[in-house]
């Protein structure tokens, strides 16, 4: 995220919800692309523009099952995998400093074994 703090912050979001793991959100205007039968730009009065890039492919596991994600960042390229599969690729992503947020958006949500590394 970038800019200032608050609710829905200017970022490039790796949606989590269940049944919606591996789409993409930019919010505030955060630029990206992807491919356009995936893609849904839209404008919102209080959000500004927001992009939607739905997943390829769902990968989830059963409710009370731990699912396994990765978000990829390249520069411009970002990937998401769910349980070892590629569900989404954005590219033209903004390649701006920022912070890492963990939210959850009035629902439970777990994590275990979070890492960051740097890409080898």
């Amino acid at each position: 995220m970038t800019g200032e703090h608050g609710i829905w912050p200017r970022c490039l979001e790796f949606q989590l919800n269940q049944k919606q793991a591996g789409d993409f959100w930019a919010i505030r205007g955060y630029e990206f692309t992807g491919p356009p039968e995936q893609l849904q730009v839209m404008t919102n009065a209080a959000l500004g523009v927001l992009r939607h890039l739905k997943r390829q492919a769902d990968q989830e596991k059963p409710v009370g099952e731990w699912n396994q994600f990765e978000g990829l960042v390249d520069g411009a390229i970002v990937i998401q995998k769910v349980n070892g599969t590629v569900v989404n690729r954005a590219t033209g992503c903004d390649v701006v400093p920022g912070r890492i947020l963990i939210t959850a958006e009035g629902q439970e949500i777990q994590f275990r074994n979070v890492r960051l590394m740097p890409r080898q």
